[in-house]
């Protein structure tokens, strides 16, 4: 209880500058680490392929966007390289 009763008494004493460039530096320091820790590492395709991002596929290997459908057929029409990516969202 001491400890908490001085720790309020700095508080009070006219030194708000420094607890707020304390709070600021322990959430810049915060949100930093977090960004560092969160971050996604980019995948590296293959040279010349397209990566169609769509959708999880449906139960028959189809996906389930029609746009997603259509460009699949028109890459294999077209002996077009791709990747399908889904992306669960």
């Amino acid at each position: 209880m001491e400890r908490l009763q001085s720790l309020s008494d700095f508080i009070n004493k006219d030194n708000h500058w420094l607890v707020l460039a304390g709070t600021g530096a322990v959430l810049i320091g915060g949100i930093t680490a977090y960004k560092m820790l969160t971050k996604r590492k980019k995948k590296s395709w293959p040279k010349d392929t397209v990566v169609l991002h769509s959708v999880d596929k449906g139960i028959w290997d189809m996906s389930l966007t029609p746009f997603a459908v259509k460009l699949e057929t028109y890459f294999r029409l077209a002996d077009i390289p791709y990747i399908n990516n889904p992306t669960r969202q």
